[in-house]
């Protein structure tokens, strides 16, 4: 005997069972497209929190800088191009510095004079010798005065005459002073023109590489404008942003931090470091994190560039 189950039976069976192989098969709830992914890698337990991951990291050079002159002037000498490797010290170019060089040489005479002149102790030894006679004659009038053979306004005379020479010993030693002060004078002249002289010429302020040569030998430029963009490469600068959602912005200060950058398709370069920047700002539920890594060579080559990507793992302690 067959048995025929009603239409609408029939129709309310199949919904259900549709409903319910939809509902098992509903994909996770992804990031939001375009930001960096952030989430723990092992989820949520009794033991803490999982590390934050973040796929979009930049390494950036931790100094880049355009060089600029101190001076105006035609470019003498340009002695580092694009891609050439400097020490802190180097002499990168030299701007026409003849006049400065004059100006130099004429402080140095004039140095030279003035300390000469401080040397002297003529005037002074002059003036302590007259005064020693003054005071003989002095002496000698006074012993005539006192026998009856010399007037008294002759007496007064040579007596004005002793003080005067006394005071002519005061007189020399301030002069020889302001001498030697006129010295110290012209020696600061010079310093100074050194000083002026160095301003033609541009050192480089770090380790590093040329990474642009904006103007060339022969060129005239004023003072202010750039010359060369400088790279440090000795250091470098993980920069990245991290969502905040259920963590403490505090706590990402100091957290360790373990940074990944892919060098080629087979090699991966691994640092294990720390937080050293949180920012005031928060961007869209973003605070930008930063940390600093000692970069190395290998052959001769940087092993870390400018605008490389990186991964890191952030432990946030709970």
């Amino acid at each position: 005997m067959k048995y025929r189950l009603p239409l609408a039976l029939l129709l309310g069976l199949l919904v259900l069972l549709v409903a319910s192989t939809s509902a098992f098969s509903q994909p996770p709830i992804g990031d939001s497209a375009g930001l960096p992914t952030a989430q723990p890698s092992r989820g949520e337990s009794s033991q803490g929190r999982g590390p934050i991951r973040v796929d979009s990291a930049q390494v950036v050079s931790a100094n880049k800088i355009p060089v600029a002159a101190q001076a105006d002037g035609i470019i003498d000498q340009l002695l580092a191009d694009e891609g050439h490797a400097f020490k802190k010290g180097d002499t990168l170019l030299v701007i026409d510095n003849r006049v400065a060089l004059a100006e130099l040489a004429v402080a140095e005479k004039e140095l030279e004079a003035a300390q000469k002149q401080a040397e002297q102790t003529a005037e002074v030894d002059y003036a302590k010798k007259a005064s020693e006679v003054s005071d003989a004659e002095y002496n000698d009038i006074l012993e005539l005065y006192n026998k009856g053979s010399a007037t008294y306004s002759e007496a007064r005379r040579k007596q004005l005459e002793k003080e005067r020479a006394r005071s002519g010993i005061d007189v020399a030693k301030v002069k020889h002073i302001q001498e030697i002060l006129a010295a110290e004078v012209n020696k600061e002249k010079v310093k100074a023109s050194q000083v002026k002289l160095d301003l033609y010429k541009v050192i480089a302020p770090f380790d590093g590489v040329v990474a642009q040569r904006l103007r060339g030998q022969g060129e005239w430029i004023r003072s202010g404008e750039p010359i060369l963009r400088l790279v440090h490469l000795n250091e470098m600068k993980v920069e990245t942003f991290v969502p905040i959602e259920g963590i403490s912005v505090a706590a990402l200060q100091g957290a360790a931090m373990r940074v990944s950058v892919r060098i080629n398709s087979k090699d991966v370069a691994t640092y294990d470091t720390h937080i050293e920047f949180v920012s005031p700002e928060i961007e869209s539920r973003r605070v930008r994190v930063a940390t600093r890594i000692q970069n190395q060579q290998l052959g001769g080559t940087w092993l870390l560039r400018d605008g490389m990507q990186a991964s890191i793992e952030i432990d946030v302690p709970n």
